[in-house]
């Protein structure tokens, strides 16, 4: 294997970038059978769904041996890594909340030495010229960071309603279970509280508080279990300083017990609102608790898996909500219970035909919109009663990383935004004055004269118009030379141009970064989605690939240097239009997605997602079969070169789904191009840190046959 990996080092530092089957390490095919409604389907290769086998654990450690062997040795990785660090923030920052003058953030710096990253939240009072650091992830092992919310980067963290306490998650390594503390701001100590079995994944991965600060309500699973999906959680009450062993159960439902919950408290103290979702998210119930009454029996006022329906906070007697019920986009309501308990729902703000509806917030007796309008984000407020007040501008077209940021305390609200060239900063915007300001950039060398960003429309397959972002430096010509990095998400969520260091780096290089906003995302309200997901989803696969074509078309680029790009819920959308259309590109890039959509449900039980179960009926299963990224490679095929990247630890996408779609490629590659398969080693649902994606631009650079830029300083 030496020599191998040697010759195969030389032969790509002369730059011809090919690789035969002999080079890769030997890949046992042992034949197992399945049979579907008449249909056998055959894979050579489902021993490597047992991942912690010796033999598959030596098989993923020759894999990556290969890559890195290939790419770490060579001087334009290391020019690579050196702009990286160079452009990359030293430290962040993420809006954590206010408490009346009072702001909370908390900055990461990494450890250049160890790469482990500290986090630590500060406190800036308004008198203080000083921001005062109150503690650090660092307080609870060598290998622990802060619970984030929704995988957003922003920390978990709740400040009690008199900003006497802070509650926050703390996971270790790559666990998928948080563990609850409390910090006492006043005496500036840790307390003795600690709460187990909160689940990342989960719609409970928090806590709320109690009006009065005597505790905090929040929903926990029995035991943790890292490899399986939590069951019988529960919902509780913690009150400060008593053992978790003797909280008050609230809530609970017997016949659904891998169902999650999420909960908010209203201002009032009298009533708990409970959500219930099962593992997909897609079943919903809304229950309301008399907390003060514990005769009064559980309301379920809400009921409908096809309309997600959501509590934002309360003035008085009126609960509001927002819902997608009877409006595809999104529409506010409120409930209202009057002295006899009858519950009588109220329109508050109409749905918005062409605007679909994020995030609701209630701030300081205003109701904040974020709406999504043609993939572009555009937060509107409105008084209690709907009527509208103001447009809140954007400093540019970005993601909003974690929400809105606010406390009942105070009128001002905090927010993060991003965008692919900006790494982002902390913004103030005052909810009465409307005066917006800078709080914290995230970084000083970003210089937003250097970038611009276009907004196009292009058309798919079946006329349907697509909107798309590209990102890139000034002064682009558009000759069909220049290198295009091609991403969608494609799966209920809106995605907007967010940072990473190695698409700003891309953009140095000379790269053009295009975001397509396929059907199946959440840009144009519920119909948008299902006309993109489960028997449809190839309606979003043609979006993309149509991306592709418009991009060859307009000039942009050509077959040579496109990029297709995937990871996590994306993934299985990049993986099928690269084994659909291996013409289509010069380079494919692959990232902690499900590729085998046959035996997802049986890979991780219990996490059916939206792609389906090939077991419900024949109809789903021949839909899955037919766009299956990893079922459609075909044999004694030229695919461009593929970078396939997973974490070994991932337990949200396991980490199989990348070991059998880089086997099944290998197999069928009919050319010299190289299917390459990169392991980031104790790392869950990630690519890894910077110097692996480093390999991923490295890759690229050879695959699609770039230079540097001079100011790389290669050596």
């Amino acid at each position: 294997m030496t020599l191998i990996l040697t010759w195969a080092s030389m032969t790509w530092a002369q730059k011809s970038f090919s690789l035969n089957k002999q080079q890769y390490p030997p890949t046992l095919q042992k034949k197992s059978t399945e049979l579907y409604y008449g249909k056998d389907i055959v894979d050579p290769f489902v021993w490597l769904e047992n991942i912690d086998a010796e033999k598959t654990q030596d098989w993923m450690k020759a894999q990556d041996q290969l890559t890195r062997s290939l790419l770490e040795s060579l001087p334009e990785r290391q020019a690579i890594l050196d702009q990286m660090n160079k452009v990359a923030p030293r430290q962040y920052f993420d809006a954590v909340g206010m408490y009346k003058t009072d702001k909370f953030y908390v900055k990461s710096k990494r450890d250049q030495e160890t790469g482990r990253t500290v986090s630590t939240l500060y406190c800036k009072r308004k008198l203080s010229k000083k921001a005062e650091a109150l503690f650090s992830n660092a307080d609870h092992g060598a290998d622990s960071h802060f619970s984030t919310n929704s995988g957003s980067g922003s920390s978990n963290m709740k400040i009690s309603p008199n900003g006497r306490y802070i509650a926050y998650g703390v996971r270790t390594g790559a666990s998928l279970w948080a563990t609850w503390h409390v910090f006492d701001l006043k005496k500036k100590l840790r307390l003795t509280d600690k709460i187990q079995g909160l689940y990342y994944y989960s719609s409970n991965n928090s806590i709320t508080w109690a009006p009065d600060e005597k505790g905090f309500y929040y929903a926990a699973a029995e035991k943790e279990v890292e490899d399986d999906s939590p069951v019988n959680q529960k919902v509780y009450f913690h009150k400060l300083g008593q053992a978790q062993e003797k909280d008050k159960i609230l809530f609970s439902q017997k016949d659904k017990v891998d169902w999650t919950y999420s909960h908010r408290v209203t201002d009032n103290r009298q009533y708990l609102i409970v959500t219930s979702y099962d593992q997909s998210f897609a079943q919903q119930s809304i229950h309301i608790i008399n907390l003060l009454d514990s005769k009064q029996p559980v309301v379920t006022v809400h009921e409908d898996p096809q309309s997600p329906t959501y509590y934002i906070g309360n003035i008085g007697d009126r609960l509001f909500f927002q819902t997608t019920k009877g409006a595809s986009f999104g529409k506010l309501v409120d409930l209202k219970i009057d002295q006899s308990d009858i519950l009588k729902w109220t329109e508050t703000i109409p749905e918005k035909k062409g605007q679909s509806l994020n995030t609701a917030y209630l701030i300081q007796g205003n109701l904040i919109i974020e709406y999504t309008k043609d993939a572009r984000t555009q937060i509107e407020v409105f008084d209690q009663n709907g009527n509208a007040q103001y447009d809140l501008p954007l400093p540019y077209d970005g993601w909003l990383v974690s929400g809105f940021k606010s406390h009942p305390s105070s009128d001002w609200i905090m927010y993060e935004l991003q965008g692919t060239s900006d790494p982002g900063s902390v913004y103030l915007a005052n909810v009465k004055t409307q005066e917006i300001k800078l709080f914290k950039r995230q970084s000083e060398n970003y210089n937003a004269v250097q970038y611009e960003t276009k907004y196009v429309f292009y058309t798919s397959k079946d006329g349907t118009k697509i909107p798309m972002f590209l990102t890139y430096k000034k002064g682009l010509e558009l000759d069909g030379s220049n290198p295009v990095w091609l991403y969608a998400y494609g799966r209920n969520w809106a995605a907007k141009p967010w940072y990473q260091v190695q698409h700003r780096v891309w953009l140095d290089m000379g790269g053009i970064y295009a975001l397509a906003h396929v059907r199946g995302g959440g840009e144009y309200g519920q119909e948008w989605q299902e006309e993109g997901l489960g028997l449809k989803k190839q309606n979003g696969i043609d979006d993309f690939l149509a991306a592709g074509e418009w991009l060859i078309d307009q000039k942009y680029t050509s077959k040579n240097k496109l990029v297709v790009n995937g990871g996590s819920a994306s993934g299985p959308l990049a993986g099928a239009a690269l084994v659909q259309r291996p013409d289509l590109f010069g380079a494919a890039l692959l990232s902690y997605g499900a590729y085998d959509l046959i035996r997802d449900p049986k890979i991780r039980p219990g996490s059916l997602g939206v792609h389906g179960d090939p077991e419900n009926s024949q109809q789903e299963f021949q839909s899955l079969l037919a766009w299956s990224p990893y079922h459609n490679i075909k044999p004694e095929t030229c695919y461009p070169p593929v970078f396939i990247a997973h974490g070994n630890l991932d337990k949200g996408t396991p980490t199989v789904h990348s070991l059998k779609m880089a086997a099944g490629l290998q197999k069928a590659q009919s050319c010299a191009q190289p299917i390459l398969l990169q392991i980031a080693w104790d790392r869950g649902h990630t690519v890894g840190g910077i110097e692996e994606r480093a390999n991923q631009l490295t890759f690229l650079l050879r695959a699609l046959d770039l230079s540097l830029p001079k100011e790389f300083n290669i050596e």
